[in-house]
């Protein structure tokens, strides 16, 4: 049987024991679509939401930012 190797943290390693058959790759789902709080329009997908944040001077607020009261 082969093996393969990844060469991680300094060394060698084989694939098997670094990936276990268990481990599912993370999915993130797209937004969906909503209009636009600026009245850009609709808003399909994190692609379109970038592009509108872009495009009306707009940026994500972090959560750190955000004020409790």
């Amino acid at each position: 049987m082969r093996k393969t190797y990844i060469f991680k943290a300094g060394k060698w390693q084989e694939k098997e024991t670094l990936f276990s058959k268990h481990q599912a790759p993370f999915i993130w789902s797209d937004l969906e679509g909503y209009v636009s709080p600026v009245g850009s329009g609709w808003v399909e997908g994190r692609a379109a939401r970038r592009e509108d944040l872009k495009r009306s001077g707009c940026r994500e607020v972090s959560p750190s930012e955000l004020q409790r009261h």
